[in-house]
């Protein structure tokens, strides 16, 4: 009975040594936490996401000046703009640097693209330009619009942008002068075109359900 008891003891005692030793090689001299008598354990570190997220979008602020009506909806001109032109659905205005006008596109065609082909064509047969379709643009913070560029008149970059909503369509002309038409006031810069672009896209309302 005795050397049973003896023969257990002494292979618990070699599993022990077994398990420290098989411990002890899977150590090495890098352990950070080893021989740390303080205690501390040091914090995992976070992974950063595989995917970036987009930067936020700079928030537009609609341009606040005169309310230019037309069929079926609204934008609203720059702060100190002067009307130069009313034909009741078409209106017209204009400061030293910009000028804009709004007016109701009277298109039957079922798609922005057929739009803007229609547009294009109106203009080449009417005033012999051919105009630059670029990116599209988004009017009113939610309505997708064709935009055209047309630098043919070397004294003005003109812009059109047209737009589809149920069954009402609408045109959207912002020119620039590129010479000083008033006295110290100077064409605006690139920038400066930028957003006031944006801030008259922005205020973009349809006015029927």
């Amino acid at each position: 009975m005795t050397s049973r008891v003896s023969c257990r003891r002494r292979c618990a005692v070699a599993g022990a040594a077994l398990l420290l030793l098989v411990s002890g090689c899977g150590s090495g001299p890098d352990d950070s936490g080893a021989g740390d008598s303080g205690g501390e354990t040091s914090s995992p570190t976070t992974p950063s996401p595989s995917v970036r997220l987009p930067p936020a979008a700079p928030v537009v602020e609609p341009a606040d000046g005169p309310l230019i009506r037309t069929e079926g909806a609204t934008i609203r001109g720059l702060k100190g703009m002067r009307l130069v032109s009313d034909y009741g659905v078409l209106q017209g205005y204009r400061n030293d640097q910009v000028h804009l006008s709004f007016l109701p596109g009277y298109t039957d065609k079922p798609s922005l693209d057929a739009f803007a082909k229609q547009q294009e064509k109106i203009v080449e047969e009417r005033d012999g330009n051919v105009l630059e379709r670029v990116d599209d643009v988004v009017v009113g913070g939610k309505y997708n619009a064709f935009h055209f560029l047309d630098t043919s008149e070397p004294l003005e970059e003109n812009h059109t942008y047209g737009l589809l909503f149920l069954d009402g369509s609408w045109t959207i002309h912002i020119g620039f002068y590129n010479e000083e038409v008033g006295v110290d006031v100077p064409p605006l810069t690139a920038e400066e075109r930028e957003e006031v672009t944006a801030s008259i896209l922005a205020s973009f309302k349809p006015t029927f359900n």
